[in-house]
């Protein structure tokens, strides 16, 4: 791994070209055009096992290059008839970007752009997973060394973290790229009349880490080469029709995402030795018994978007603007037949939404004016049925004798067979205004209120609803000619912030007394699962329910080609409606920026900025043997 050292401009050539055509544009050249060249080296100053050099320059893709040549210019015509636009950007073949626009007679309007980048990716080595506790005086399987199951049954009780990279020296980095066309045309005949089309297609290719882990013959990590190969194709007719003071406006667009990366897939290691081979069998959803199953895994889906929006101006001062989007986004495999293990539940998943919004502008005087919005959203997502994999133990020990473990328990097959109803099954409603007041020549206050519901309809774990009251106020004031400032006000209350029920802790937020390693097999009927899981009762959150923000920023333009700005935020944040200790949370965040431009093409800007972030929250940590 390189780090840029310097960058050089080798070169720097400006190009008019003027056609010999006597149509000419109003700014008197048909024909005009400009190249430029620079360059960038590198100094292989850093070694290349250093991911945080990597982390430094993740979107650069000239880092191991000693030597790159930057290529850019732009090119533009225009006769009677005719005006086109175009731009390029070269510097790697995974960083360049092009761009142009075509106007025939203003009846066909054409727009292309095109950029592709490399995002380069960290490995992790998973060094840090390697743990392990001792059953008496034995000890468990060497770390880093796969696990043989079944062990031998001395081994019985010891637990391991460790892990395994399959492929250590690969290196991983995604290439986005990203092609974008538009095409409006305007009706000579039906003025009022405007059809259009859009198209999106994005393409992202490489190779990424991915990781999954066994339970229960140990906690095995394993990190693998992924294939990364999506496509995404994205097209959206429109049209548009104006009368008068009235505009309405229709879009549907159709998404399609493919991933065409090979599948993975893992056997998982076994249970660990005899006696927990006999005992957690049942306990189980999976392990090498079940043969290969995926992970890591994309669905293809499709997204159907129908927008309609329209547009009313009621008088020169007043607007009224109104839109209904409903959507569909769908899971296209998930329609195999029924297996859950493998993601398969014989129908295709959906997620359906409906949002209807409205906003209305009104502007009251000279100095005065209000906006008054509003929206209602509904989703519904698909509940999906889960078939637990409820296995048999073998032997004739306790919960054994071939019983799942809901005979075990004496309860009926299939008790622990669920529906699964989505979170995303909710309601928003939203309502506000935003007011402007223009107080003096040069001050300006600005302030709005925001009500905000959400209503969720499975809220088992969860708030059944979350009500959010936001208030802001912020002035503008152009102190003089050179010099501006704003400071703003935010605050934020809200009731039922979103959480989880019985998320952790018992009552005294203690896990009493441990029961200890059982002779004969660890019992976890008598240690974690009374003492522990079952003895959860603390409502615990990571969202506020009451934020204050205050923001700064100063603008300085002391000459026309120096500008200086200054920007400053504070955050407090806390929860003080969940159990045992509030959740806090302290920001800030300021910098200064300086911008010097000696020429219309020469520009140069530093900057420094500084982030502080502190969160307080409580945590019960379980720490169990077995």
């Amino acid at each position: 791994m390189k780090r840029i050292a310097g960058i050089g401009l080798l070169a720097a050539l400006a190009l008019a070209l003027v056609s010999a055509s006597p149509a000419r544009s109003e700014e008197g050249k048909a024909l005009e055009g400009r190249v430029s060249v620079g360059g960038a080296w590198t100094l292989d100053d850093v070694d290349e096992d250093e991911s945080a050099a990597k982390g430094a320059a993740e979107y650069n893709s000239i880092l191991e290059k000693n030597l790159t040549v930057d290529l850019a210019g732009d090119v533009s015509l225009r006769t009677g008839l005719v005006d086109l636009d175009a731009d390029a950007h070269y510097q790697d073949g995974d960083d360049q970007e092009y761009g142009g626009a075509l106007s025939l007679a203003r009846i066909l309007t054409v727009k292309t752009t095109y950029n592709r980048f490399l995002h380069q990716l960290g490995h992790d080595e998973l060094d840090n997973l390697e743990a392990h506790i001792f059953s008496n005086t034995v000890a468990g399987p060497v770390a880093g060394t796969p696990f043989t199951a079944p062990v031998a049954p001395s081994t019985v009780g010891s637990a391991a973290v460790y892990h395994t990279d399959f492929n250590p020296t690969d290196e991983y980095a995604i290439t986005r790229s990203e092609m974008r066309n538009s095409a409006v045309i305007h009706v000579p005949a039906l003025p009022m009349l405007t059809v259009g089309f859009d198209h999106r297609y994005e393409k992202r290719e490489g190779m990424e880490q991915a990781r999954t882990m066994s339970k229960c013959s140990a906690c095995h990590v394993v990190g693998v080469s992924k294939e990364v190969h999506e496509l995404t194709n994205e097209y959206t007719p429109k049209v548009s029709l104006r009368m008068g003071t009235f505009a309405l406006e229709y879009s549907y667009m159709h998404r399609e995402f493919e991933d065409k990366s090979d599948e993975l897939s893992l056997t998982y290691n076994a249970l660990a030795a005899p006696t927990h081979f006999g005992l957690f069998t049942n306990r189980l959803q999976f392990d090498n018994a079940e043969g290969a199953l995926p992970f890591a895994r994309t669905p293809d889906s499709t997204k159907d978007v129908h927008t309609a929006k329209a547009r009313w101006d009621i008088d020169p001062h007043n607007t009224l603007t109104a839109a209904v989007v409903y959507s569909t986004s769908t899971n296209n495999e998930a329609d195999g037949a029924y297996d859950a293990l493998r993601g398969e539940f014989d129908k295709e998943l959906e997620l359906e939404s409906t949002a209807v919004m409205a906003r209305w502008h009104s502007r009251l005087s000279r100095a005065l004016s209000l906006t008054v919005h509003g929206k209602y959203q509904t989703m519904d997502n698909s509940d999906v049925f889960v078939d637990v994999n409820d296995r048999p133990n073998p032997g004739t020990i306790p919960l054994g004798g071939s019983t799942t473990l809901s005979q075990g328990y004496g309860l009926g097959a299939g008790y622990w067979d669920h529906v699964r109803e989505s979170g995303n099954d909710l309601d928003i409603t939203t309502a506000g205004f935003d007011v402007v007041w223009r107080a003096l020549p040069r001050f300006t206050v600005r302030g709005g209120y925001e009500y905000q519901l959400e209503e969720r309809d499975n809220h088992e774990a969860v708030p059944g609803e979350t009500t959010e009251h936001t208030f802001k106020v912020s002035g503008d004031w152009r102190a003089t000619r050179t010099l501006r400032l704003r400071l703003g006000y935010r605050f934020e209350l809200v009731d039922d912030a979103y959480g989880l029920k019985r998320a952790s802790c018992t009552p005294d937020n203690s896990f009493g007394a441990y029961g200890g390693p059982n002779p004969d097999l660890y019992d976890y009927s008598r240690s974690y699962r009374p003492t522990i899981y079952e003895a959860r009762t603390a409502f615990r959150s990571n969202q506020a329910n009451s934020a204050h923000e205050v923001n700064l920023r100063a603008g300085w333009t002391p000459v026309n080609n120096l500008t200086a700005a200054l920007h400053a935020k504070y955050r407090y944040a806390q929860n003080d409606d969940v159990d045992g200790n509030d959740w806090k949370q302290n920001l800030f965040t300021g910098g200064v920026d300086l911008t010097y431009a000696p020429s219309e093409k020469v520009v140069f800007n530093v900057g420094y900025t500084y982030f502080y972030d502190q969160y307080d929250s409580m945590y019960c940590i379980a720490v169990y043997d077995g």
